[in-house]
């Protein structure tokens, strides 16, 4: 039990605390405490910042990864591009939907920018598993934020708090 009676949950096990990538050009929400593998690579073009935190081993791992590219993507490309197409050739083997939202995302100083979230649900060629994938994807300027959280269907939904913190408070820093 929890405080006050209350049932614990995934989500009061993970401590959620804003970092920045060691060259300031990312900052996320990320979780902290107990099962969390947090990992910053090294910045290589077109790589300007990623961070990556991972929980667990699959099928019951939550991987959740933010990325700055630099390069230049316009919204409407990132509306055009065939989303399907794009998660078989990169992530999936099979891909069974692919849901697309047109929203704003807060960036930078509490500016908005147009972005485009997108939900996956397919089947992993390693591990053979049946996974669900939500990134954003967020252009601004001459760079690409994408913030991507990746697991099982059962673990998304029970970390379904977290993970929308992942997403919607990365920012590019500056």
């Amino acid at each position: 039990m929890g405080l006050f009676g209350r049932k614990k949950t995934p989500q009061d096990e993970s401590r959620i605390g804003f970092i920045w990538s060691s060259n300031m050009q990312l900052r996320v929400a990320a979780p902290a405490g107990d099962g969390w593998q947090r990992i910053e690579a090294t910045p290589k073009p077109p790589v300007a910042a990623a961070i990556k935190c991972v929980r667990g081993t699959p099928p019951d791992a939550l991987a959740l990864d933010a990325v700055v590219y630099l390069q230049s993507v316009s919204f409407a490309e990132l509306t055009a591009r065939d989303w399907r197409a794009f998660f078989e050739q990169t992530t999936f083997a099979t891909v069974s939907t692919v849901e697309l939202s047109e929203i704003k995302h807060a960036t930078r100083s509490g500016f908005m920018d147009a972005a485009v979230d997108i939900v996956v649900e397919g089947k992993l060629g390693n591990p053979a598993m049946a996974a669900r994938l939500r990134s954003r994807y967020v252009p601004s300027a001459e760079q690409l934020l994408v913030v991507t959280a990746m697991s099982s269907a059962t673990v998304g939904e029970g970390d379904a708090k977290l993970i929308d913190s992942w997403i919607c408070h990365a920012s590019l820093a500056g």
